[in-house]
């Protein structure tokens, strides 16, 4: 092989080798703008997958019986007084009632509500207002004792409510501003009546727990179930 062979073949060598760089070089770069462009996201696509991820949480929040922290308050800075403890205590006194869960059941085509009444030294009553197709049921449910133990349902009963009593009910929700009000008050009492009203409207679930004797439109709304119940409430015309 002469001189101008050899030259040649270290210049296309050169060559070969100077491609190879540039390729490898070419690759890395655009390695590095595709990482860049995976690394931007658009708005619209993190709304898409927080919205997913909404309704995954939701999805997996319609297994419990109430939603979680419903009863999640605090008072003057001290402890909770315990969500997940309520929560299993009337879920508990429901499933002895044979009663479903609201939560669970919350339809758009579905208007119902329910009180749980526990007075401070007397049975436990339960009573059931809903719209079903062409009728309003309303059905009412007491336990036999107040204690833990044994407890079991004494009386059932079921009737019709006229539409008129209906609509009756939903001027006094409304009065209430019962959609509106929070779940629980910043208040504790050691002794009163308890009123726990659940509502489901239009696919939307509510919760209004209240303690103690009052005067207020949400007191007047209970106090009108338990007297269309037929329930011994000392049922008179309200003076509020």
């Amino acid at each position: 092989m002469n001189t101008k062979e050899k030259a040649l073949n270290q210049k296309r060598s050169a060559l070969i080798v100077l491609c190879f760089l540039c390729l490898v070089v070419g690759c890395s770069r655009s390695a590095k703008k595709e990482t860049v462009k995976a690394q931007i996201v658009k708005p619209e696509e993190v709304q898409e997958r927080q919205t997913m991820m909404s309704r995954i949480d939701m999805a997996q929040n319609k297994k419990l019986f109430f939603p979680e922290g419903i009863f999640n308050i605090h008072s003057k800075g001290k402890a909770p007084f315990g969500d997940e403890i309520k929560r299993k205590e009337y879920r508990r006194i429901y499933r002895i009632m044979e009663e479903s869960s609201f939560f669970q059941n919350a339809s758009e085509h579905v208007e119902m509500y329910r009180l749980l009444w526990q007075p401070s030294h007397s049975v436990i009553t339960m009573i059931r207002l809903s719209r079903q197709r062409d009728r309003d049921i309303l059905i009412s449910k007491r336990l036999d004792k107040p204690g833990r133990s044994g407890v079991r349902i004494e009386e059932t009963n079921e009737k019709n409510v006229s539409a008129e009593k209906f609509t009756q009910f939903l001027d006094l929700i409304k009065r209430s501003k019962y959609w509106d009000l929070p779940p629980t008050e910043n208040k504790m009492m050691l002794d009163g009546e308890i009123f726990l009203l659940e509502g489901v409207k239009g696919g939307k679930y509510h919760l209004v727990e209240r303690i103690g004797p009052g005067n207020s439109a949400l007191h007047e709304t209970c106090y009108f179930l338990l007297c269309l119940s037929g329930i011994e409430y000392g049922c008179q015309t309200p003076k509020w």
